[in-house]
């Protein structure tokens, strides 16, 4: 608390007296506030999808689902990563089969064919994602 204290001052970021401790919330209603009704509270504040409905099922964006997965830091394990070292390849799992290679190859011949730099194509990242479906709708 002291670092935080004098790295506010240092940035001139807080003018005021900082009084930092613990306090035990003890009553319901304060517990509902802080955690999950009031305007600063952690539910109302954590990111989250927008979940909208198509033809009666719930469905989250693709893209809001990466960026949020990417904004928590998450690393994912390509099947093809170069690292500058070793030949890329993650032979974990589904990562080690030939669906795997041959989506891999694919990827690079495309990309050849449409005249990608080669440190480009070397350098990018091939996974794959798993979608999932209740089986209800087979297309959107």
């Amino acid at each position: 608390m002291k670092y935080q204290k004098e790295l506010l001052d240092l940035l001139k970021l807080c003018k005021h007296q900082i009084n930092l401790g613990t306090r035990f919330l003890t009553r319901v209603d304060e517990m509902r506030e802080l955690l999950t009704e009031g305007q600063h509270s952690v539910l109302k504040n954590f990111p989250e999808q927008n979940v909208f409905e198509i033809k009666g099922h719930a469905c989250v964006s693709l893209e809001e689902t990466l960026r949020l997965m990417f904004g928590h830091g998450t690393n994912p394990l390509y099947a093809y990563e170069y690292d500058g070292q070793t030949d890329g390849m993650n032979k974990e799992g589904v990562n080690d089969t030939k669906a795997m290679y041959d989506l891999i190859k694919e990827g690079n011949d495309k990309m050849r064919e449409s005249g990608i730099d080669n440190q480009v194509r070397i350098r990018t990242k091939i996974g794959w994602l798993l979608f999932w479906s209740d089986g209800s709708c087979a297309t959107l």
